[in-house]
């Protein structure tokens, strides 16, 4: 119950923010969105139910293309399929050759998180930088 209220709570400020705090709200929920993918990729691999994979995912990081999520069979058809919409996209980019099996899953998700969108930033870095701009915004 309390995880629903926050994650409620934290949709409507994002609903609500001027930029740049919408930005760095989009940022947070990212790593959830990232690890929801991998439990569903880790689930499917193991022959887990698809619909109950999605129940188990966070909800500040769900996303509209996660159900089809398990229709994808390879990297380029999950990059086609779910992520080319979202903002995981870059994130993806140079996973294209991982094939999704499971001892590559932590590969996966490495790669992911260390990537970045620009190849040289991590995840992390890029929400403390978009946090570094929001406290040195000042109201006009």
């Amino acid at each position: 119950m309390c995880l629903k209220s926050f994650v409620s709570d934290f949709n409507t400020l994002r609903s609500l923010a001027p930029e740049p705090l919408l930005t760095f709200l989009n940022y947070l929920t990212y790593g959830y969105m990232i690890d929801n993918v991998l439990l569903i990729l880790v689930g499917i691999l193991h022959g887990r139910d698809a619909q109950e994979l999605i129940e188990k995912c966070h909800p500040l990081g769900m996303f509209d293309s996660i159900v089809t999520l398990p229709v994808a069979t390879n990297m380029p058809d999950l990059y086609k399929l779910v992520l080319v919409d979202t903002p995981l996209a870059s994130y993806f980019d140079d996973c294209m050759t991982i094939n999704l099996d499971e001892l590559n899953i932590e590969l996966l998700r490495n790669t992911v998180y260390k990537v970045g969108t620009s190849n040289t930033k991590l995840l992390w870095f890029e929400v403390k930088e978009h946090f570094v701009k929001l406290r040195w915004v000042r109201p006009t």
